[in-house]
């Protein structure tokens, strides 16, 4: 599946992956400083932003929507950022293409499988009768009891869109996304190790990636380097934007001269 793609910047090949229930859009602040250095490349992720929809949706799928979409553009190698889902699915590719990786920088998540957090989440928005509501106040308000803390709601919200009658639905597929969530929270499976550069990024406040994580991570990805954002939590390029930021130049700029990645 070609995904839907925005492209800033010029030099080497940069993408960009984001998480579960995110678009491009949620990146689009930092792409613009990457883009100083980098040609960037931002990524909807299948039943996510502008990208179709479908009803299968596996790691496996996804990293393979990538390849077909570095193919449709142009591209041979990249630099790969993903964060959450789309660091798994950044991990997933990496593995099974180790030759189109210069450098992997992995956002907040292990390649362990993870316990489903956020089912009830998702059967709250998929719940919401839509027709019911005149804006996306209405929506932000209404999703309060599901999700507590406004500025999460807030970003959840910018996942509706107007249809053309005036009323609001959702641009991503919640339904594919239930059913498929035992698969895309499940251990990553490439069968390969990579062998190229690779930075696991956490934050400091977040429990998603744990110290005995790192012996796993280094059994797919032997040269990995973990560093930790001391008081960011699970979302580190709005949390510490200047670190995370400092942090993805640093690594990406000492890769540009070419690595190699080996199966």
């Amino acid at each position: 599946m070609e995904l839907r793609a925005r492209q800033l910047g010029e030099g080497s090949a940069l993408v960009i992956l984001h998480g579960l229930l995110g678009s491009s859009d949620n990146w689009l602040s930092p792409a613009r400083r990457l883009a100083k250095r980098f040609r960037v490349c931002l990524f909807d992720l299948r039943n996510h932003g502008g990208s179709p929809h479908s009803d299968s949706m596996t790691l496996e799928e996804l990293a393979g929507d990538v390849a077909e979409s570095l193919d449709a553009a142009g591209i041979s190698r990249v630099h790969l950022l993903g964060h959450s889902l789309g660091g798994k699915v950044a991990m997933e590719f990496a593995l099974r293409h180790p030759d189109r990786v210069n450098g992997l920088a992995i956002i907040d998540i292990a390649p362990k499988a993870y316990q489903p957090r956020h089912v009830r989440l998702m059967q709250a928005l998929l719940a919401l009768d839509l027709s019911s509501f005149r804006n996306r106040t209405e929506v932000i308000r209404a999703l309060e009891p599901a999700a507590p803390a406004l500025p999460f709601r807030q970003w959840l919200a910018k996942n509706l869109e107007t249809e053309s009658s005036g009323g609001l639905k959702w641009k991503v597929n919640l339904p594919a996304l239930l059913r498929n969530y035992p698969a895309l929270t499940g251990a990553v499976r490439g069968g390969r190790q990579f062998h190229g550069r690779t930075l696991l990024l956490r934050g400091g406040k977040s429990d998603y990636v744990r110290n005995e994580d790192e012996t796993l991570a280094r059994e797919h990805f032997p040269k990995l380097e973990m560093r930790t954002i001391e008081g960011a939590g699970h979302w580190l390029h709005a949390e510490a934007s200047g670190e995370f930021l400092e942090s993805c130049e640093a690594f990406f700029a000492g890769g540009e001269g070419g690595l190699s990645a080996e199966p």
